[in-house]
């Protein structure tokens, strides 16, 4: 790997990604509909100076509060950010840039604004020359050893009692393998991973780390590829320690699930309100790009010399290579490379550079990442059936912790769901797979979906709220299937649980994951294989839950023959789950 290879995977990936835009902009509305990136009859229910309020009949799509999109009226065309999304998705709250009092009222057709980033990494890229800030940060993911760590490292014992201080502070012992990392940490490498498999406390390892960090006089920063990732990582630091000054760099809109206390600004007033003898003891926050932006190219005066990067595993290498640019002598990457990718344009995504910058560090210093081994989510039989699947090797298995290994799901005096079997809502087998009749469906799964209305129904009718379960499907017309489904079980107005895609639900977690694959029909099966059987995505959506796992999938699916060798694996996977070779025998 060099410079010049990484341009060129940019260069093919804004070809690929143009080109698709291209075949997009063709499409009819509903297929965009279908693919999540287009909403239709909208309409404007309310003006405000510079802000819309739009409803509409159905809301199928990935928009999020902080989402760009194009809207369009007749001949009528204008940009706006949502602002907020209420009314159970219906009500759209736009920020817009123009005059409104003389705007139609409808019907609107709002599409996602395409983002293209690759000029921004490109000149990051071009600035990566050996003797320059950011090199060797560079040449050890190219698999050039990595420098020895800084030399302003305090003596062994202050570091500890420093890190003994701060674990105290939280008041909360730590396990051994977080112990471990905390203390690698603190010692300053100038690289260093923490693999954290769900519910091992990677978050509260990366706000223990920040604080250590800070204590021992480091300029802490904390990015990640999403301003989600970020706001969590921020509002755990508060969480743990409200005395540290913490600051979002970015766009107000942008603050959802931060901490009302962390303010968000823009960088030139990062330090306001902060006395200048108090500025070192900043903790500040930003999405990578944001950093590419104000640390790369430009100096904001925020220079780092200890750079904590979240969700690792999402971060493309195309940009994580760039990460020296910020100009840290310590760079901690924290993720998951056994999670959710990065997204990659489909002609590139076969690359041997289309991977995660986490992957990268793996594939160049194994020896530079740790792994966290407990976790405090998934009972003793989810844990193994994770553990056997997605995290084999890697020195110590993963494990339950013993107050977590044993817990079991149960809904007391709950008959059971009309045509599904009592396994379904026993305590026993935690994971539990329903055969889905083959019905050749596609993106919506009529059968999975009444099953999966009746399980949720019946734990709500039985003291379990919205927030002990979520449904995982990979296809927003399922979703939506599922919760009309849902919605006709229930009093009108009732709440519902989470019902949507994976990327939705990483982070949560529950009592009960409920899973509809819903795809059945053998060609549309080979048409999305690659994303169907996705070994991540099937981690991520079992992992979710504390003590219990139905999936609602056709037979058929474990007889796939996809043509891409990777897909066929993630068959393997799914097949190993379903039919109990990663754990017990499931099917119901």
């Amino acid at each position: 790997m060099d410079v010049a290879s990484l341009q060129d995977f940019l260069r093919r990936e804004r070809q690929a990604n143009r080109a698709e835009a291209a075949l997009t902009s063709m499409l009819a509305e509903e297929a965009l509909v279908d693919r999540g990136g287009c909403l239709v009859d909208l309409s404007i229910t309310r003006r405000q100076q510079g802000a819309l309020t739009l409803d509409c009949p159905v809301n199928e799509s990935r928009f999020r509060p902080g989402t760009r999109i194009d809207l369009s009226c007749e001949a009528v065309r204008l940009s706006g950010t949502i602002t907020d999304i209420t009314e159970r998705g219906l009500r759209l709250h736009v920020r817009v840039e123009r005059r409104v009092d003389s705007l139609p009222s409808g019907p609107w057709t709002a599409r996602e604004s395409e983002t293209d980033l690759s000029f921004l990494v490109s000149q990051c890229l071009a600035r990566l020359q050996p003797g320059a800030p950011g090199w060797s940060f560079f040449s050890t993911l190219a698999g050039g050893e990595p420098l020895n760590r800084p030399a302003a490292v305090p003596p062994t014992s202050a570091t500890a009692a420093i890190v003994d201080q701060v674990i105290a502070d939280v008041g909360r012992s730590i396990d051994s393998s977080q112990w471990m990392v905390l203390d690698r940490c603190a010692n300053l490498p100038s690289v260093f991973g923490i693999q954290g498999p769900p519910g091992t406390g990677k978050t509260m390892v990366l706000a223990l780390t920040a604080e250590t960090l800070a204590r021992m006089g480091r300029r802490v920063m904390v990015v990640a590829p999403t301003h989600q990732a970020v706001n969590n990582a921020l509002s755990a630091i508060h969480s743990f320690f409200p005395g540290r000054p913490l600051v979002k760099v970015g766009d107000e809109l942008r603050r959802e699930s931060l901490d009302d206390a962390i303010p968000c600004r823009p960088v030139r007033e990062a330090t306001q309100g902060l006395p200048p003898r108090r500025h070192q003891d900043l903790i500040v926050g930003m999405t990578f790009v944001s950093g590419l932006h104000n640390q790369a190219l430009r100096s904001s005066g925020l220079v780092p010399n200890a750079l904590l990067i979240d969700e690792a595993g999402q971060l493309p290498l195309v940009q994580g290579a760039c990460a020296g640019l910020f100009g840290a002598g310590v760079t901690l990457l924290f993720g998951d490379d056994a999670q959710l990718p990065p997204v990659f344009a489909a002609d590139v995504v076969e690359d041997p550079l289309a991977v995660s910058l986490f992957q990268r560090l793996r594939q160049a210093h194994p020896s530079l990442i740790a792994r966290l081994n407990t976790t405090y989510r998934m009972n003793a039989e989810l844990c193994r059936i994770t553990a056997a699947e997605f995290y084999p090797g890697g020195g110590e298995p993963l494990m339950p912790c013993p107050s977590v290994a044993g817990k079991r799901f149960y809904l007391p005096g709950a008959g059971i769901p009309e045509g599904l079997p009592a396994t379904v809502i026993s305590p026993e087998p935690s994971l539990v797979w329903l055969p889905t009749p083959d019905i050749h469906s596609r993106q919506a799964n009529e059968w999975e979906a009444d099953a999966i209305a009746r399980v949720v129904a019946t734990c709500l009718r039985h003291g379990k709220s919205v927030r002990d379960m979520a449904v995982v499907t990979p296809f927003r017309k399922q979703a939506a299937l599922i919760r009309r489904r849902i919605q006709g079980l229930l009093p009108a107005n009732a709440d519902l649980p989470i019902v949507d895609t994976v990327e939705r639900v990483q982070g949560l977690t529950v009592d009960l994951v409920a899973i509809s694959l819903a795809a059945s029909d053998p060609d549309f099966v080979s048409e999305v294989a690659g994303f169907l059987f996705s070994p991540n995505r099937l981690n991520v959506a079992i992992s979710r839950a504390r003590t219990k796992v139905i999936v609602a999938c056709s037979p058929t699916l474990l007889e796939a023959m996809p043509a891409d060798y990777a897909a066929f694996l993630g068959r393997e996977s799914l097949r190993r789950v379903l039919t109990g070779r990663a754990g017990t025998p499931v099917r119901a």
